[in-house]
């Protein structure tokens, strides 16, 4: 994850970038993409990318490196779970298992709770929580939300980068 190309002064000649807002914007032309005072970042996976010098970089990283001076070897995690909310206040340093405990409720759940999902041979809700690659049971519940308050508890104890102002 170690960008070794780039430097600060290289991208605070190309570009300006608001902490408060987290957007970039053009002081010269990249690669003939867009003018001076553009805003910079075309999504890509979720995430704002900006090419600079023939190579594509995440707005996190480039925040990051704008404001501290050098890319984070390890991750970096949107507080907010928001890929594209890149004001420096939202985020932060986080090892693969941090940055993996900062995620919110999959697509495909159909409870709308994080780690709760529908037993059928128990025909109740299972809560279950993913630590350190296994999964641990938290118990069978007739009630979704009590599922979830199992897990957010577990999460507290657990994790370190859990979001803690939801029940997700």
């Amino acid at each position: 994850m170690t960008e070794k190309i780039l430097t600060q002064t290289r991208l605070k000649e190309l570009l300006e970038y608001d902490p408060n807002t987290g957007i970039f914007y053009r002081i010269k032309n990249l690669q003939g993409a867009g003018f001076v005072g553009d805003q910079a970042g075309s999504p890509a996976q979720g995430y704002l990318t900006i090419m600079i010098d023939g190579r594509n970089y995440r707005c996190h990283r480039l925040a990051w490196l704008y404001v501290y001076g050098e890319f984070p070897n390890e991750f970096i995690d949107h507080i907010n779970r928001i890929k594209t909310d890149n004001r420096i206040i939202n985020l932060r340093i986080a090892s693969k298992k941090q940055n993996a405990e900062n995620v919110g409720v999959q697509k495909n759940n159909k409870s709308g709770y994080r780690g709760v999902f529908w037993n059928k041979q128990k025909s109740k809700w299972q809560s279950k929580i993913k630590h350190n690659g296994q999964f641990i049971h938290l118990g069978f519940f007739d009630d979704p939300l009590l599922a979830s308050h199992a897990h957010t508890q577990k999460a507290y104890e657990l994790f370190t980068h859990f979001k803690k102002d939801t029940h997700e």
